[in-house]
């Protein structure tokens, strides 16, 4: 088993921090950190959209607080509306019924921006818009050519106050810069989709998990 190092991070989360793993004989190991990149990160789950395609999307019970919300805001403001007689504290809440809608439906459409690996246009990249060379250079944290990803990074980490074990799941890439794609309670299922993405990029997984 490999010796665990504690490491805290600004987000109030003990996290585990693991050495490079031993068997790792390459040069881009030893400069890519070894450190969770997130105390709490979003679980996503991995879709084959196609030969050529693959994508994480957030979980549908991440957004269904949101929604929950959304149909509130919506059924408040008729319900306001509805009245015969409006004073200006009614129309003040029925804006802001509005504005729990639309705050919402904005938190919706970020959260669910999807993790794309593309085979045809030859860039991973996060969101809706697609990328070219000049996303991929201005924003390596969120956009990269699919040829710049090294490896496939698994990390354990265990939350502050709390005894569950996160497992948070990275790209590599040949420089040793990372890219955080999610984070996953199961260590079979980081690890299947870590061999997912390692089948579909032909690249390594290097698993630091215990």
């Amino acid at each position: 088993m490999l010796t665990r190092m504690f490491a805290q991070t600004g987000n109030q989360n003990l996290q585990h921090a693991f050495p490079r793993p031993p068997h790792l004989d390459d040069g881009v190991a030893e400069k890519t950190g070894w450190s969770p990149l997130k105390g709490r990160g979003r679980t996503r789950r991995i879709r084959t959209v196609g030969a050529n395609r693959l994508e994480f999307r957030v979980l549908p019970e991440a957004v269904s607080i949101y929604v929950y919300f959304m149909i509130i805001g919506t059924v408040s403001f008729f319900a306001i509306l509805s009245q015969p007689r409006l004073s200006l504290g009614s129309v003040a809440l029925a804006l802001t019924c509005a504005l729990l809608f639309v705050g919402c439906g904005l938190v919706i459409f970020y959260l669910t921006n999807p993790l794309v690996f593309d085979k045809i246009r030859g860039f991973f990249w996060k969101g809706r818009k697609k990328p070219d060379d000049v996303c991929a250079r201005q924003r390596p944290d969120s956009c990269a050519r699919l040829g710049e990803i090294h490896a496939i990074q698994i990390l354990q980490k265990l939350k502050r106050g709390k005894d569950d074990i996160v497992y948070e799941l990275n790209l590599v890439l040949r420089d040793g810069n990372r890219i955080y794609l999610t984070d996953l309670i199961s260590l079979e299922t980081a690890r299947g989709y870590a061999e997912t993405l390692s089948r579909f990029l032909e690249r390594p997984v290097w698993d630091a998990a215990s």
